[in-house]
């Protein structure tokens, strides 16, 4: 399914079809995919399975002809995306911890002016792209403001971006694997270009500036390299994945119940809106050992995939799985990732759409989406133009 268009524009029956008759099983291409809710929470908190960059660069189409080994192990520097449990684990709790003591003495009067800015261009047009007038610009801004981008840099690094997420969907072409590649090595260096003068970073109150100052989980500060690596990966996975995000919420809520000044702005209410479409559709992880998982043998250095969109799907886990109830109390869904591998950025995503769409909630629009415009792709899934249309509710000022 994963190789063909009308397959990756229609997701949801696929996967409840995987659901009901193998929530665990091994492709013909030798893949393990897991759809279901319980299969996935208890893999993605197993400690047999890693992040070996190498193994799960050589699992995607055409990667023998543009991944070096040795490449891909030399500049990916340190990042935990690069490495694997126990190293990974804690090198991704130690970012999480970085990134929640930031957000927790951040002024969020500066997030709620970028979006009431982004949100006041917009505000007497009847039809504008979301994507690329709203959306974008708010999560460049704010991105930006965290690792210390100024704003034609950032515009620059989104395009790279959407080049290097591109190379992630296994249906990708050669072409479009090697421009991957290449736009990955052109961000790592932006970062270790503006890391060569640390001291012009520490002027500014940034997240950058924090993990700079910081050591490390091994009591070191990081070297450049290193810390160009995992800024990279910091800033890169949450750009498009929060734009699409973003994006899929106001989608969403369009076609459901277009929130008002009484909606519920909160956590749970982001949760739920990330459970019933998140971006990210699928992640891969290699097996470290040998193990049993149910009836199944999983052998080391197979790739196992989880289709988390699938998962938060699941009518085993959640009552009434196709329809957005923004007050579910179900326990969480996996479009963060779980266990040792959720997503350091998770608060920050659900922050930036929470105060946009509770930003727009207050300005009085109301926002329509066509109804046969689907989202694309498999891996990080989203819309390449989300055309809108916004009507002034009666009443509002």
């Amino acid at each position: 399914m994963f190789a063909k268009p009308e397959a990756a524009s229609n997701v949801y029956p696929h996967y409840e079809i995987l659901r009901q008759n193998c929530p665990i099983f091994r492709s013909r291409e030798g893949f393990w995919i897991v759809s279901g809710y319980a299969e996935c929470e208890k893999l993605l908190r197993d400690r047999r399975l890693g992040m070996d960059s190498v193994a799960l660069n050589l699992a995607w189409p055409y990667s023998e002809k543009i991944v070096s080994p040795e490449n891909s192990r030399n500049r990916s520097g340190r990042s935990f995306h690069s490495l694997n449990p126990p190293a990974h684990t804690k090198l991704r709790q130690f970012f999480t911890v970085e990134m929640n003591k930031f957000l927790r003495s951040y002024d969020f009067a500066k997030m709620a002016s970028v979006v009431a800015d982004a949100i006041a261009k917009e505000a007497n047009n009847r039809e504008f792209c979301a994507l690329e007038q709203l959306a974008s610009p708010i999560v460049k801004k704010i991105l930006g403001n965290f690792f210390a981008i100024p704003d034609e840099d950032g515009t620059a690094l989104f395009e790279l971006l959407i080049e290097k997420h591109r190379g992630l969907e296994p249906a990708r072409s050669l072409s479009i694997a090697a421009r991957s590649v290449k736009a990955k090595a052109k961000v790592e260096d932006y970062f270790a270009e503006i890391l060569e003068d640390r001291e012009a970073v520490a002027e500014e109150d940034c997240l950058l500036r924090r993990l700079i100052q910081a050591n490390d989980y091994e009591g070191r500060p990081f070297d450049n390299k290193e810390m160009a690596a995992n800024s990279a990966l910091l800033y890169g996975a949450g750009t498009e994945t929060t734009v699409q995000f973003l994006c899929s919420a106001v989608s969403n809520l369009s076609r459901s119940s277009w929130p008002t000044r009484e909606w519920p702005h909160t956590d749970a209410s982001v949760a739920e809106l990330n459970r019933i479409d998140t971006s990210t559709h699928l992640v891969a992880r290699v097996a470290l050992d040998d193990f049993d998982f149910g009836q199944h043998r999983i052998r080391r250095g197979h790739t196992v995939m989880f289709l988390l969109a699938s998962a938060n799907r699941d009518s085993r886990q959640f009552s009434s799985p196709d329809t957005l109830l923004i007050d579910r109390a179900e326990g969480p869904g996996l479009g963060f990732g779980w266990g040792i591998h959720r997503c350091p950025g998770a608060r920050l995503a659900g922050k930036i759409t929470q105060m946009t769409i509770s930003g727009l909630a207050n300005s009085g629009l109301e926002i329509s989406v066509p109804m046969d415009l689907v989202a694309k792709r498999i891996t990080i899934r989203g819309y390449d133009s989300l055309p809108v249309r916004a009507n002034r509710i009666e009443g509002s000022v």
